[in-house]
C-alpha cells in the first residue's frame, strides 16, 4: 500500500465519519469559518473542510445554494484572519525588524519599502488568492503592517483577494477550475 492509498483511505473514513454525524455536519459551518481565519501555511485547503459538507447534499440547486454561502464565509473568515495578522503586524512589526540590527536592519527596511512602492496594493489583492504560495501572503501583511499601512487602504484589497480565493476554490469544487 503506498502514501496515497493510505492517505485516501483515512480520508474517505473521515469523510464518512463527518457525514454519517449530523452534529458534525451542522459544525462544518463554524469550522470552515474559524478554520478561514487561518495562516496559509497549514497545507490544508478551505475547500477541503466544506467540501465534506457538500458531499451529502444530493440536490445540485441546494448544493449550489450551498456552496455560494460557504464561498461568502471562508472569504469574511479568510479577510477578518488576515486583518488579525496585519493588526499584530503594525505594532509588533518593528521587533521583529529591531532584531536585525545594524546594517541588516537598513537593507530589510530597504528591501519591504521597494517592495511596497513597487507593487502597491495589489500586493494584498493577489497574495490571499494563490494556491501554492504557502507563507506568501503572510510575509506581505507581516510587511504591510511594519510599513503603517492604514487600515481603510488596505481592507478592501484583503477582503477582495480572500473572497476571489473563495471563488476559485468553488469552481474547484463544481469542477470548472482544475488546481496544479
Amino acid at each position: 500500500m503506498n502514501m496515497f492509498e493510505v492517505w485516501d483511505s483515512a480520508w474517505n473514513g473521515l469523510t464518512g465519519a463527518i457525514r454519517d454525524n449530523p452534529v458534525l455536519l451542522n459544525s462544518i459551518v463554524i469550522i470552515t469559518f474559524l478554520y478561514s481565519m487561518t495562516p496559509s501555511i497549514i497545507p490544508l485547503p478551505n475547500e477541503a473542510i466544506y467540501g465534506i459538507a457538500l458531499e451529502s447534499i444530493t440536490d445540485e440547486a441546494e448544493k449550489f445554494n450551498q456552496l455560494i454561502f460557504f464561498i461568502i464565509l471562508t472569504a469574511i473568515g479568510g479577510g477578518i484572519g488576515d486583518f488579525i495578522m496585519f493588526k499584530i503586524a503594525k505594532h509588533h512589526g518593528h521587533k521583529v525588524v529591531g532584531k536585525l540590527g545594524g546594517s541588516k536592519k537598513k537593507r530589510a527596511e530597504f528591501k519591504f519599502t521597494k517592495i511596497y512602492h513597487h507593487y502597491g496594493m495589489l500586493i494584498y489583492l493577489v497574495t490571499p488568492s494563490l494556491f501554492f504560495g504557502f507563507g506568501i501572503a503572510e510575509v506581505s501583511l507581516v510587511v504591510g503592517g511594519y510599513l503603517q499601512i492604514p487600515d481603510r487602504k488596505i481592507l478592501p484589497f484583503l477582503f477582495a483577494g480572500n473572497f476571489i480565493r473563495a471563488i476559485w476554490g468553488g469552481m474547484a469544487i463544481l469542477g470548472l477550475v482544475t488546481i496544479l
